[in-house]
């Protein structure tokens, strides 16, 4: 591959890099604004009793949903080991603690390793 093709790739990849970082900027900026006004809207519907609000462009429902949040991980881990209640795990290693123990020399049986590649970018000002 020639220099000269690198060169113009590198161009378009420092172009959309910046692009991207730019509209990630406008976008966690966006988010902010709409959690703000989310957190307002709730306290407004709370304050009057209502679970909806229809509008000219669109309407607005509360929904709850009950999720869980463990107290006593000791006390969880038991009822998962006794019952064989691994569903209740989600599937995925945690690459930290995964790493931490090959570095200390322990084999984690049943998980294979691999290398995924990436490619960095940093952006001069």
């Amino acid at each position: 591959m020639s220099v000269a093709k690198i060169k113009r790739n590198y161009d378009k990849l420092i172009s959309s890099y910046k692009a991207m970082k730019e509209a990630e900027t406008r976008a966690t900026i966006a988010k902010s604004n709409y959690e703000e006004e989310k957190s307002k809207m709730l306290e407004n519907m709370e304050y009057a009793g209502t679970a909806t609000y229809k509008g000219d462009n669109g309407t607005i429902s509360l929904t709850e949903t009950v999720v869980p949040t463990v107290q006593d991980w000791g006390q969880f881990n038991k009822f998962v080991l006794k019952n064989a209640a691994f569903d209740l795990y989600q599937r995925r290693v945690s690459s930290t603690a995964w790493r931490d123990r090959l570095e200390a020399g322990e084999k984690i049986p049943g998980v294979l390793e691999y290398t995924r590649q990436n490619l960095r970018v940093t952006q001069s000002k």
